[in-house]
């Protein structure tokens, strides 16, 4: 969330997942533009939410064409790493500190869940964004931005037009420490090693 004289971000309680919104057929883009219309004078507002990444096509081609100056930045991760991660908050949400007991064939279960798969593969959506935001649209690796996130934060800054802003970092999320097992990734679905060609 930023923070600035400059950049603010929306008000989440006005922000529900838009894939949910969309998901009902209702799909009124005036009304994630209106979000956005508090802001006065030259303030940047914004949106973070994960979730916005598997918006369908319609969504994500409407987005662009009713908001002409927004701009998108999509932090990419190796497939496996991403559903390894997604896998390890919902177990550890509904499990606790029993999650890493679980047994191979219940975490399997999980790593095949077709949510996980969808937001773990890039190849299908990926182009949909580039083709309808162009070079409004940024793309990086978590990996980059885990190795230099002061970078990142500048750079970004940058891409929306935030201008001789000191940067502070930002407090950074750290999930259960509990490393993926080599196992698990031999019973990984084909479709996460596809994506990775």
């Amino acid at each position: 969330e930023l923070a600035t004289p400059e950049a603010v971000a929306a008000d989440p309680q006005l922000l529900p997942f838009l894939n949910h919104y969309f998901a009902d057929g209702a799909i009124d883009l005036n009304w994630y533009r209106r979000c956005f219309s508090d802001f006065a004078g030259h303030r940047i507002s914004g949106d973070v939410d994960p979730n916005l990444y598997i918006l369908p096509e319609q969504g994500i081609v409407g987005l662009a064409q009713i908001m002409p100056e927004l701009k998108v930045m999509i932090v990419v991760r190796h497939p496996l790493k991403r559903a390894w991660s997604h896998l390890k908050m919902l177990m550890t949400s509904r499990f606790g500190d029993k999650a890493p007991t679980l047994s191979l064939g219940d975490l399997r279960l999980v790593v095949t869940d077709k949510e996980i798969i969808r937001k773990s593969t890039y190849s299908n959506i990926l182009p949909v964004w580039q083709a309808a935001f162009g070079d409004r649209l940024m793309l990086y690796s978590y990996d980059r931005m885990c190795r230099n996130p002061q970078e990142v934060v500048a750079n970004t800054l940058d891409f929306i037009g935030v201008k001789d802003l000191p940067i502070m970092m930002p407090a950074s999320n750290v999930g259960a420490s509990w490393s993926m097992p080599k196992e698990l990734y031999d019973l990984a679905p084909e479709i996460y090693r596809s994506e990775l060609e």
